[in-house]
């Protein structure tokens, strides 16, 4: 469903108090010019979303001009278009003072235009605007499918509405949306045809009104199968009344055929058969049909970064979007199957790098065999920048590979983001800033295996980039069964709905591009399809085991904090991280590498940055993001405490050069933890502890905007204390 937004620019507010009035809830000034004038700023605000910053005030004026853009979003197509914009005073000394809110209404208006509209007492603000995402129906009817709304009533309803009510009717997780508008009170029978949503509907009941249009009622309804039958069903509101309808769904009659599922199994314990059959059918993806970059597999590894750009990292949909890549390379292996005289049966094989070695192999040994080097002509070295220069030469040795997946702790990262229960923290490092989401070891994979696996723009171009998403896949598919995937479904709609509210994309409700549905092709992959692997066309010999459940100690991290990928230059990297106890005079980075440095007692591991790609719209609005090491087996071992110790970061770039953190983008990583360990030291390092701790809850305080906070310590954190003051 499109997104509705209106952008105001040029504001200008003309007071006209007269001498010495003083008025709250409006501008204060004087003819001989500003009395105590104020310092006004601007929130506007919808039926969805709230803009504006006290920041951007004007000082000491009762004339304040804004140059804007201020973009409000608005809903859907068919949602109202009132605005509430509020007239604040900034007060260093006290509370600021809300002086004036204007309504206005632009159903009625031009979707670019300007207008004023009159102060409470006196003076006018004018203002610019630009609509975006009106539709020419009214209704919102902009696609006719298989559901026929018939007629919608309100009974036993014993709130204010009237022949000015109208009703609102979304998909949750498909876009559509109508609205009807009442040709007598609470009765609707405009008949209409929409899509038909599995996922059900939000049925609104709103009532127009001057100073802007009010929600009575909003509930969940959804339509079943009726053959083209009339039928009825209905929304029981929990503020009261019923909203019954009457529809048909005019669905095929007969259920589809059960897909054809094929199993999905880990590469290292195919038997040779499977493995070469595998291998064959890859390299046939990779023959060209018209000279160089012609073949189907170029065509599919192409959509991660170059030459096209879908970039779906560091958001909700990571999972999902990355679930229809494997299945688009799945279905043209099955493809390319039955033309070497095969039946199809053959599945999306996965790497499952938590475990560490099966027979001999870290790396699939197939996989290193037969892809050894960059198949010839598969890209065009001119066109494909480092992958042309490098090839697959980069791609880590066993022993190399098996040092990096045990420093970076991916079987542990993997292990930990299972115990999120939440979807949107599960799926994305966007939100999970205190743990691991099953991105985290997605990245740290990636940086691992060497170059071009870590570079978002070429990485797909190696055969163990799918290998590994089909375990990231896995282990997402774990956590939709341990949740269920209508608890996912539910969550993942909240969250969008949300930050829908905020002025983003709906997220759950946009198709997946440039997939379609592996089994439907007429049809765009929508994130709800997603959640049902077997109606996709596959599943697991295995999914990974359920987490135990067990009390750990509180984990104690190098935080690498608010990383942009702009500010990174878009660059990869693996972040080495040593454990050095504070006062140490000269420390020197051990030799042999990050093969080596694993022996090191003073070694905690390693985190990744897995970097975007420059012209990359989704990389550009991308919201930061944290990377985190576990240091709490290395301050154990030394016998420290973390408010003891400073961190020394080794980096490892994108094709392998070692630097010091120094010499790269990445800020110096800080450490936390537990806000109140156990200090088990003398007073002096107990009371340095503390005094690191309530410089943290200073900085968090500040970080979240929090208003003050109380925290009461027990008497020997007091007593710390007072000993070392």
């Amino acid at each position: 469903m499109a997104s509705k937004t209106v952008t105001f620019t040029s504001i200008q507010i003309e007071s006209k108090l007269k001498d010495d009035e003083v008025k709250q809830g409006t501008f204060l000034c004087c003819s001989t010019g500003p009395t105590d004038a104020p310092d006004p700023y601007l929130f506007f605000r919808s039926q969805h979303a709230t803009v504006g910053s006290r920041e951007a005030y004007v000082a000491a004026t009762a004339k304040p001009y804004f140059d804007g853009p201020f973009q409000v979003f608005l809903g859907g197509p068919v949602d109202p278009e009132q605005v509430d914009i509020e007239l604040w005073d900034r007060d260093e000394n006290s509370a600021d003072d809300l002086m004036e809110v204007v309504k206005i209404d632009l159903a009625e208006r031009g979707s670019k235009s300007s207008g004023s509209f009159e102060l409470s007492n006196g003076g006018k603000i004018t203002l610019s605007w630009e609509i975006d995402g009106r539709v020419q129906d009214p209704t919102g009817n902009t696609e006719k499918g298989p559901l026929t709304i018939k007629r919608a009533g309100m009974r036993d309803f014993d709130g204010a509405a009237g022949v000015r009510s109208y009703l609102i009717l979304k998909g949750k997780s498909r876009a559509v949306a109508s609205r009807w508008e009442a040709q007598e009170a609470l009765i609707w029978e405009q008949e209409r045809r929409l899509v038909h949503d599995p996922q059900g509907y939000i049925a609104e009941l709103w009532e127009r009104a001057s100073s802007g249009d009010i929600q009575l009622r909003a509930g969940e309804v959804t339509f079943a199968h009726s053959d083209g039958k009339e039928a009825t069903t209905s929304v029981r509101f929990s503020r009261g009344g019923v909203l019954e309808f009457t529809f048909s769904v005019d669905l095929p009659s007969k259920e589809p055929a059960k897909p054809h599922v094929v199993v999905r199994k880990e590469i290292r314990k195919m038997s040779d058969a499977e493995q070469k059959r595998f291998v064959a059918a890859l390299k046939k993806t990779m023959e060209n049909t018209n000279g160089p970059q012609s073949s189907e597999y170029f065509r599919i590894a192409g959509y991660h970064g170059w030459p096209t750009d879908w970039c779906h990292h560091g958001e909700e949909t990571f999972p999902g979007w990355h679930r229809g890549y494997n299945c688009e390379l799945e279905q043209a292996l099955i493809k390319a199957d039955k033309a070497l005289g095969n039946d199809g049966n053959i599945g999306l094989p996965y790497w499952d790098w938590t475990q560490l070695e099966i027979k001999g192999e870290v790396f699939p040994k197939i996989i290193r065999e037969h892809f050894g080097e960059l198949p010839k002509d598969l890209v065009n070295p001119s066109e494909a920048g480092p992958l042309g220069t490098y090839g697959y030469s980069r791609i880590r040795d066993d022993a190399a590979l098996r040092a990096e997946l045990t420093g970076a702790q991916v079987a542990h990262q993997a292990t930990q983001c299972l115990a999120v229960s939440e979807h949107w923290m599960h799926a994305s490092t966007r939100f999970n800033r205190q743990g691991f989401s099953v991105e985290s070891p997605h990245n740290s994979v990636h940086v691992c295996c060497g170059f071009p696996m870590t570079s978002q723009q070429y990485a797909a171009f190696h055969p163990i980039f799918f290998l590994h998403h089909c375990n990231v896949d896995r282990i997402y598919e774990k956590h939709v069964q341990m949740e269920t995937p209508e608890e996912c479904a539910q969550e993942f709609l909240s969250v969008q709905t949300q930050l829908q509210g905020r002025g983003e994309r709906n997220r759950f409700q946009t198709p997946l591009a440039p997939f379609n549905h592996p089994l439907k092709p007429d049809e765009p992959l929508m994130p709800a399809d997603t959640l049902d692997v077997e109606k996709l066309g596959y599943r697991y010999d295995e999914l990974p085991p359920t987490p135990a459940m067990a009390m750990h100690e509180e984990p104690v991290f190098a935080a690498f904090k608010n990383l942009k990928v702009l500010d990174l230059e878009y660059k990869s990297y693996m972040l080495h991280v040593f454990v050095i106890p504070k006062g140490t005079a000269e420390w020197a980075t051990p030799e042999g590498g990050p093969t080596a440095w694993r022996n090191s007692a003073n070694y905690a591991g390693s985190g990744a940055i897995f970097g975007g790609k420059k012209d990359c719209p989704n990389c550009k609005q991308r919201e930061p993001y944290n990377v985190l090491v576990e240091i709490q087996e290395t301050l154990t071992r030394l016998g420290l405490s973390r408010h003891r110790v400073n961190l020394k970061v080794m980096c490892e770039d994108g094709v392998g050069d070692i630097l010091p953190l120094e010499q790269t983008p990445v800020p110096h990583p800080i450490i936390v933890g537990p806000l109140f360990e156990d200090m088990k030291g003398s007073l002096s390092e107990q009371a340095e502890g503390l005094i690191t701790v309530a410089t943290e809850v200073e900085n968090l305080v500040r970080e979240k905007g929090c208003g003050p906070i109380l925290v009461r310590l027990s008497w020997h954190d007091a007593a710390a204390f007072m000993h070392h003051k």
